[in-house]
């Protein structure tokens, strides 16, 4: 809206300058009569020039009058910051739309940061996670107390010198950013926080069963399953001994 009443305040104001102006060719066209271009800045024209003069083709010849020249130069200046403007923007948008990797596994959500993840509060999910990083823990003290054993000879203790940590820390980072978003208590706010993201690369993610999990995807057009699953187990239903209904739920199944 901006760029249009600039671009139709500009139009009228060269219009009038070349109207009124006693330099302008349409009012001293015996002083110009032998240059080789004679343009007269009728409306129609004035409108053309603004609206060429931002293509790289260009406005063609300016006014004669010092006014309209001065408002010409200004236009000038202000479509070559629009475009300029316009350009830095948009290559910032594309290179951004670039770098935002979308997350597909469990590996690309513990790599990053903006996308907040936990299971509900104690479910299975839950459990599986606090147990895997309790064991990187454990390993993480067993190779530590090795390393500094004094019983160990030289040789045996340089055999244990590594660049790298040969232990997986990625569970107990993944346990602390759960914990640092906050586990929900039940499954509908736990859905409620998955809702209130504000895009696919900023707000929530549930861990869940995936049963569970395909459900809601089923009967949710809004939700969608990322990653494959981990973790199996199977499930299985308790009847008491001689029960009828192994039968019946051997045969649904």
């Amino acid at each position: 809206v901006c760029i249009l009443f600039a671009y139709a305040f500009t139009s009228v104001l060269l219009y009038i300058f070349d109207r009124f102006s006693p330099y302008s060719y349409q009012n001293n066209k015996e002083r110009y009569k032998d240059d080789d271009e004679k343009r007269e800045f009728t409306f129609k024209e004035c409108l053309w020039f603004c609206m060429t003069s931002l293509t790289p083709q260009g406005g063609g010849e300016a006014p004669k009058n010092l006014s309209g020249r001065l408002v010409a130069a200004t236009w000038w200046l202000f479509g070559f910051i629009i475009i300029a403007s316009y350009t830095a923007n948009l290559a910032a948008f594309l290179t951004v739309s670039r770098l935002d990797t979308p997350i597909e596994s469990l590996d690309d959500l513990s790599n990053q940061y903006k996308v907040q993840y936990a299971p509900m509060n104690g479910t299975s999910t839950m459990t599986y996670f606090e147990r895997m990083a309790y064991i990187e823990k454990k390993f993480y003290e067993i190779w530590k107390d090795m390393s500094l054993n004094d019983s160990m000879s030289d040789v045996e203790r340089a055999k244990l010198a590594v660049w790298d940590y040969p232990v997986s820390d990625k569970y107990t980072k993944m346990w602390q950013s759960m914990q640092e978003a906050g586990l929900p208590n039940t499954f509908e706010k736990a859905l409620e926080r998955v809702r209130k993201s504000t895009s696919s690369s900023e707000g929530f993610a549930y861990i869940g069963d995936a049963t569970d999990i395909r459900y809601l995807v089923l009967t949710n057009c809004d939700l969608q399953i990322v990653g494959e699953e981990f973790s199996r187990k199977p499930y299985a239903v308790a009847v008491q001994q001689g029960s009828p209904l192994k039968d019946q739920f051997n045969d649904a199944i």
